[in-house]
């Protein structure tokens, strides 16, 4: 695969939940960027086998699972002329934390309209599958109705659950899914799955998950809950599986707030926000990558790549996308969409210091 001399590096510092000493704010830097890859999609990181699984656009127009080390070497693809796989769009994987299995969403082979809203960072016309990490086996896991969508699919960490988002009936009308992950003598499947609407919304709402925290008691995901929030607006939101509480972490009725995943620790969440931007759609919209502690407070911009007196400045629009935090919460490795051309992004690798 191309590589190229430009990478995001995100170094962290793990020493446990303390705020002593910055109970005003939070000290982290970006201390160094470089680029792992080009024309990549989104991206997980397995902490049993230190690899990667991305998505990644092949020359048929179709994004394929490629696996590859953390650096971007050695990377085989998984996925492509698979007999019993679509052929369609393959992608938005996710690790089993065994390292034995990945959850992915798949285009359905037959459908009716064209591919342009089933890549995997929308999903329409997608099923989830999960296949072994060396392609021995693989299963589908769901089935939805013609002209529904699954999204971002992810275990939780003891392996035992999988959380993802759906449509129930058209392109607006999301809901969360949560069930039983098994694996017995008749493969893998899922059982006594269950839907969420955390906040009750009387109207229809986007709802993006976006896994689970470490103790696998919440789920972390994106919604737009507020009345007559859009959207493009969206908040980063916890919910208790246990109580039912929901926390709301991140507070802009227009900001848009997305793909909030917890350090390794469970101390920070890092995501992507456009706050400080201006933007009239997805058509110009950028962001950068923020952090915050657990729960909702000491909120700091990270990232400065669509600041042209800056250093991290790409010289394009930038829209800071899904990223993986590495096993021992040293780096992030994640997706940086330039000029708003969603197959073609770069992967890059973040490094943080305080």
């Amino acid at each position: 695969m191309a590589r190229s001399g430009v990478t995001l590096l995100v170094v962290v510092l793990v020493l446990g939940c303390s705020h002593k000493g910055e109970e005003s704010s939070i000290k982290w830097r970006v201390a160094s960027i470089t680029t792992i890859d080009n024309d990549i999609g989104r991206v997980d990181w397995s902490y049993a086998r230190n690899k990667l699984a991305v998505d990644k656009m092949g020359a048929d127009g179709y994004f394929d699972i490629w696996l590859m080390d953390p650096d971007g070497s050695n990377a085989v693809c998984l996925t492509h002329g698979v007999a019993g796989l679509p052929d369609k769009h393959v992608g938005n994987p996710s690790w089993h934390p065994n390292g034995e299995w990945i959850v992915f969403q798949a285009e359905k082979q037959q459908h009716l309209g064209s591919s342009d809203l089933s890549t995997p960072g929308i999903g329409l016309h997608n099923e989830l599958w999960v296949i072994r990490y060396d392609g021995s086996e693989f299963y589908q896991l769901t089935t939805v109705p013609a002209g529904c969508s699954t999204l971002h699919p992810h275990f939780s960490h003891d392996g035992t659950k999988l959380v993802w988002g759906e449509t129930v009936s058209g392109p607006d009308d999301w809901v969360i899914k949560i069930g039983d992950f098994v694996v017995d003598a008749s493969g893998a499947h899922l059982e006594n799955i269950q839907t969420l609407t955390p906040g009750n919304p009387s109207s229809p709402v986007w709802y993006e998950t976006h896994g689970f925290s470490p103790d696998d008691r919440k789920i972390i995901f994106t919604a737009n809950l507020e009345s007559g929030q859009p959207w493009t607006g969206a908040d980063i939101y916890t919910y208790d599986l246990t109580t039912g509480q929901l926390q709301r972490l991140t507070h802009s009725f227009s900001d848009w707030d997305e793909h909030g995943h917890y350090s390794p620790d469970g101390c920070y969440i890092i995501w992507m926000s456009s706050a400080g931007f201006t933007f009239s759609g997805v058509g110009d919209l950028s962001t950068e990558f923020w952090i915050m502690s657990a729960d909702g407070s000491r909120k700091k911009r990270l990232t400065f790549f669509n600041e042209p007196s800056h250093s991290h400045y790409t010289g394009h629009r930038t829209v800071a996308g899904d990223f993986a935090w590495s096993p021992d919460g040293s780096a992030i490795i994640g997706r940086l969409i330039l000029d708003g051309d969603n197959d073609h992004a770069r992967l890059v690798r973040i490094a943080l210091t305080r």
